[in-house]
């Protein structure tokens, strides 16, 4: 493969390097091109905690094989689970049981 995109699983084995010296999700790339760190990124998400989502709430993050602490910094739209159709811009909170952006 010449590429992979998030989502993608794939397998692969490496001459010289034992299946228990790569741990599981991690990324690879060539030396001169490591892989792209990011720092931020827009998550799409529902919520059925008790807990109102605002500014500088700090969940854990499960995304396949990782566990990371994350901050929220903006909530940018909410999301009608019903319709799917964006309700309203720029929330102050969300709360139990609704989507947002």
């Amino acid at each position: 493969m010449t590429k992979a995109e998030p989502g993608d699983n794939i397998g692969f084995n490496i001459r010289g390097v034992a299946k228990n010296e790569i741990g599981r999700g991690e990324v690879m790339g060539s030396h001169g091109q490591p892989a792209d760190d990011r720092e931020e990124f827009i998550d799409k998400s529902s919520s059925s905690t008790p807990n109102c989502h605002r500014p500088g709430y700090t969940p854990v993050l499960h995304a396949h094989t990782a566990t990371v602490g994350v901050t929220f910094e903006e909530l940018i739209k909410k999301i009608d689970p019903r319709t799917g159709q964006w309700s309203r811009k720029s929330p102050a909170s969300s709360k139990s049981g609704t989507a947002r952006l």
